[in-house]
């Protein structure tokens, strides 16, 4: 199994910005949320191994109560998320709509990067040309503004389609790629999948808003030795600590309104076990140090401040990419990005 770490910050910086500039509005809209969730009625299972709730092992973050699975290792609110009233519009108020300028920059930054090291994981890995993976068939889970799947149609891969559920990020796609790429998800997840059948499934920061993964996991299971499944997740690191340690900063990774769940490096290999994938490579970095630097700027500044300060504040800022290096090679980056193959002995 192949590891890799960090990659430089680029256009995630400028997403960092906005989320600073909102901040007030968006830790707001974040305290609300978990006081509907703590109210919410309780889960009835673990949503990865669908195991009755721990007794122990639980804590609050941010005045919602969350425990941690003692069979899968998952983390999850106590109260069921999907028992409290979804906001349409949550997720476009947490992402607003970008110029093309900016969806440009972030395909190039962040997306081409990712379909980069899956050509060249499944290379090493599995021996797969960067020919032959571009032209197997590619399904996105969670689409979002459709950038990974204008970074694949660029590269020159043509059997390619995504999956969403929020109609303003499948209008965003649709603009981006033309109708007939993107659908909306109607039924079970997984169902959807097998129907299918792709070579490559392709999920970023998709699979900690299903709310049955012990579900979606047992589907995957069904799927042909060979496929390849590519995810991010976030996981608790750093940030998560940040979040449970300042109540003043927007709780990026556990907002408790659209984010009520957290990977351990634990939980993805039980949900990979689940589905019957091996693991082939992982790709570890986060934005830590990006959020510990938002939390630096909500310290009240004056005008008269000494030079001093902003020479501290220009260095950390400088340090950073370098800073989160050692963060994500000691394991407590925020997130993790997973190449995984179907395991022939469970088909």
């Amino acid at each position: 199994m192949k590891k890799r770490f960090s990659k430089p910050s680029g256009a995630t910086l400028a997403r960092q910005q906005d989320f600073l500039r909102r901040n007030d509005a968006l830790n707001s809209q974040s305290r609300e949320a978990a006081q509907r969730l703590a109210h919410a009625p309780l889960r009835s299972r673990c949503p990865l191994c669908a195991g009755p709730l721990p007794e122990t092992d639980r804590f609050v973050h941010r005045g919602a109560p969350y425990f941690q699975c003692n069979v899968c290792g998952h983390i999850a609110s106590l109260n069921d998320s999907e028992r409290v009233g979804q906001d349409r519009d949550q997720y476009a108020q947490v992402y607003p709509r970008l110029s093309s300028g900016e969806c440009r920059a972030r395909m190039e930054d962040i997306y081409q990067p990712k379909l980069e090291w899956i050509l060249d994981a499944c290379s090493g890995q599995l021996g797969l040309t960067r020919a032959e993976m571009l032209s197997r068939s590619w399904l996105e889970i969670g689409c979002g503004e459709g950038l990974f799947l204008k970074a694949l149609d660029e590269s020159g891969a043509a059997r390619l389609q995504g999956l969403g559920v929020d109609e303003h990020m499948l209008s965003r796609s649709r603009e981006l790629l033309g109708e007939g790429r993107v659908h909306a998800l109607n039924g079970s997840l997984g169902q959807t999948i097998l129907a299918h059948g792709p070579q490559v499934v392709v999920a970023w920061f998709v699979l900690e808003h299903i709310f049955d993964l012990h579900a979606l996991a047992d589907a995957l299971n069904a799927l042909p030795a060979g496929t390849i499944l590519c995810f991010s997740v976030p996981v608790y690191g750093l940030s998560a600590m940040l979040e449970a340690a300042c109540d003043a900063l927007y709780p990026r990774t556990l907002d408790s309104r659209v984010h009520t769940q957290l990977f351990t490096d634990e939980s993805i290999d039980y949900f990979l076990a689940r589905s019957g994938f091996a693991k082939a490579a992982e790709w570890v970095f986060g934005q830590d140090v990006a959020d510990l630097g938002r939390l630096l700027n909500l310290a009240p500044s004056e005008d008269t401040a000494p030079p001093c300060i902003e020479r501290a504040r220009e260095s950390f800022f400088r340090a950073g990419d370098e800073l989160q290096q050692v963060v994500d090679r000691h394991m407590l980056a925020d997130s993790r990005h997973v190449m995984a193959v179907k395991n022939p002995t469970t088909d």
